[in-house]
């Protein structure tokens, strides 16, 4: 039995090490492997404050279509590009950046006004590049402080005002 014992404790690390290869494999997912299916995951498209600030606006224009989390590209896209090279510079500010809140015409969704919310996480620089783009394609931007947001009647006051025909 004494001789046995180092084969025995061989065996017991292999079958340590194989089965621990194999929980880091399940865990890690087939993505490890090149495969899709485990690459990814679900996350929340709004931040709880935006998930507020969502039903808020919902709850001050009734007789709008409130879209979030809404791409630039879903809303400009560049003019005027001479080539395929000038198409991509102009594209460039406006690709994978989103706005927060898009406020629509009911039954047609012609969005009318962008809102963004302002949070700590903002650069004042960058927001108002954002918005010349934006308001050179005639978008009227809206933003309001996370920290210090509107009441449903100053909410219906503004944006009301913006998208009356």
């Amino acid at each position: 039995m004494r001789h046995m014992l180092p084969t025995i404790l061989i065996l017991v690390l292999v079958f340590a090490f194989v089965a621990s290869r194999r929980r880091w494999r399940d865990w890690a997912g087939p993505s490890r492997r090149g495969q899709s299916g485990g690459a990814y995951r679900p996350r929340q498209l709004l931040t709880e404050n935006e998930a507020e600030f969502h039903g808020r606006l919902r709850t001050a224009l009734p007789d709008f279509e409130i879209l979030a989390q809404v791409a630039m590209g879903a809303l400009i896209e560049p003019d005027g590009a001479r080539n395929r090279s000038d198409y991509y510079r102009l594209r460039g500010p406006i690709a994978q950046k989103i706005v927060d809140f898009v406020i629509c015409e009911r039954g047609t969704l012609r969005p009318l006004v962008i809102v963004e919310l302002d949070d700590r996480t903002h650069d004042a620089a960058k927001d108002a590049e954002r918005d010349r783009i934006l308001e050179s394609a005639s978008y009227r931007v809206v933003r309001w402080d996370a920290r210090d947001k509107p009441t449903l009647a100053q909410i219906a006051a503004i944006i009301g005002d913006i998208a009356a025909p």
